[in-house]
């Protein structure tokens, strides 16, 4: 059939289909990518501020035992003689300024690396002199220092210990005007500025230290309860608790009991008496 040409002569018009958006090949299991919106919404609530998480509830220690209650006062009975008790001070719970002297002084002795009875019987020598009153002590020369040093068997730092002795007076009676409870005062009770405080007397390191908190929290409470690694480790070998605050609830919370409990397990540690525990 001949075709109608137009009056142009020209042909027939072409029109080309309509072309399909071409989709981007994805591998397969890919998910379709976030829309804008989407996007923008998870960025938002990624920079949204939250509040402070509620602290966690600290749980609650478990009472002691009685057979751990049992064991302290066993110990205790045996072997808990306090220090100053044994230096002849009649109220070791008392506040005043001899007996809280007499505390440091043992304290400085027993933290050189020295033996413990001759720690103890220098510290009963210094208490005869009369040398727990910080200021008779001043008065004291270091010619007499050595020799008392040297009575209770401490030769190996009486030169030393002799000269720190009047150093701790002078220091003492000067700033704090011979009396620790105005130490005390100046650390408004803060067991972290008492050790502070304490460790400006030569000689007097944390070793030192920790074993001035372990005899004066029966004077100051509010060292109580404490600890030194010594003891935690006899604590836990003994099986009476496993930190301070479990050993200081088998003693009923009782701050003379718990360094009545301190010397006793000190006592069975350095002389080996573990057996008497079934240890």
């Amino acid at each position: 059939m001949p075709t109608t040409r137009s009056r142009t002569g020209a042909g027939p018009k072409y029109k080309a289909p309509p072309t399909k958006p071409k989709k981007t090949a994805t591998a397969k299991g890919d998910k379709k990518a976030p829309t804008k919106t989407t996007t923008s919404k998870k960025r938002a609530a990624s920079t949204e501020v939250k509040g402070p998480s509620p602290a966690p509830k600290k749980a609650k220690s478990e009472p002691p035992s009685d057979d751990k209650k049992r064991l302290a006062e066993k110990l205790i009975s045996a072997h808990g003689e306090l220090y100053l008790s044994q230096l002849g001070i009649s109220d070791p719970s008392a506040s005043d300024p001899e007996t809280l002297f007499t505390v440091l002084l043992t304290s400085l002795l027993f933290s050189a690396r020295i033996s413990h009875n001759i720690a103890i019987e220098s510290a009963k020598l210094l208490v005869k002199e009369g040398w727990n009153d910080v200021k008779r002590l001043k008065e004291s020369t270091w010619e007499r220092r050595t020799e008392v040093l040297t009575e209770g068997g401490y030769t190996h730092y009486r030169e030393k210990t002799a000269t720190m002795l009047g150093d701790l007076s002078q220091l003492l009676v000067e700033k704090y005007d011979g009396d620790l409870n105005n130490l005390k005062k100046a650390a408004k009770e803060s067991p972290a500025t008492v050790r502070k405080l304490l460790k400006e007397v030569k000689g007097m390191g944390d070793v030192g230290v920790d074993i001035f908190f372990q005899q004066a929290q029966t004077i100051w409470p509010f060292l109580a309860p404490f600890l030194d690694a010594r003891c935690k480790e006899a604590a836990k070998r003994l099986g009476v608790g496993e930190d301070a605050e479990s050993v200081y609830e088998a003693v009923g919370r009782d701050s003379v009991k718990m360094a009545k409990l301190v010397v006793a397990m000190i006592t069975v540690k350095l002389e080996g008496k573990w057996a008497e525990f079934g240890v």
